[in-house]
């Protein structure tokens, strides 16, 4: 049996119980998305995913943040609530 050592992670540091984050694009299992009130940008990986639209405000609950080698952060979260940019401009 052949085990494999790793370097320790360098994954960004424990996501909060809920994050906020616009929709910038989307695909089919993946979104592009922009975290609220900052400048990264990260892909979220969901099966509710193609149902999402550009513009629309999501909050979802993180399971699993990680960094791939080329700097893009990848995030796999359920959705908690969703939002039109409508309804927040207006609320």
């Amino acid at each position: 049996m052949r085990l494999l050592l790793r370097a320790p992670s360098s994954d960004p540091a424990p996501s909060p119980a809920t994050l906020s984050l616009v929709v910038l694009g989307a695909g089919s299992s993946n979104a592009r998305c922009r975290i609220l009130g900052g400048e990264e940008e990260v892909t979220f990986r969901s099966g509710v995913a193609s149902e999402l639209v550009p513009g629309q405000i999501i909050e979802v609950r993180p399971s699993r943040d990680r960094t791939h080698r080329q700097g893009v952060r990848f995030l796999r979260a359920q959705v908690a609530a969703g939002r039109s940019w409508e309804d927040s401009v207006e609320g």
